[in-house]
């Protein structure tokens, strides 16, 4: 059963996104703050918030277990190696998927703007092995 790309999980970014002064001392909000977890050298979730945020949602343990238990592809999605997660600053087109995804789990129902600082998304299809077919 493929399961959902999304969700909400832990406090992930508590950055609310950058904001600036211009001349005229006017706070203008500039875009959000969002990472990407590499697994492997594969792109894999796209996190709002620092780098420092997305290394405490590294830290979570039911992330990692989640992490060892989804699969995409029929494979593991991660072999367990710390070595392995690498987090950098997410590229336009990762940022896009997340605020479509973002955007349409809000329409659906399933998720809110107070979520937006814990959403993440994944860039890979996943699967959860452990959960029974419908």
């Amino acid at each position: 059963m493929e399961r959902l790309r999304s969700g909400v999980f832990g406090k992930a970014g508590a950055d609310e996104g950058r904001t600036e002064l211009d001349s005229e001392n006017n706070i203008h909000k500039q875009e959000r703050v969002m990472q990407t977890i590499e697994i492997a050298g594969r792109p894999t979730v796209v996190v709002s918030g620092s780098k420092d945020d997305v290394q405490g949602l590294l830290d979570d343990e039911a992330f990692f277990e989640d992490l060892l238990i989804f699969e995409t592809e029929g494979k593991p999605l991660w072999s367990g190696d710390r070595k392995d997660l690498f987090v950098r600053g997410a590229f336009e087109d990762e940022i896009s998927k997340w605020e479509k995804t973002f955007a349409q789990a809000r329409l659906d129902g399933d998720a809110t703007d107070e979520d937006r600082d814990s959403y993440i998304v994944f860039l890979v299809p996943i699967t959860d092995p452990t959960e029974d077919e419908d």
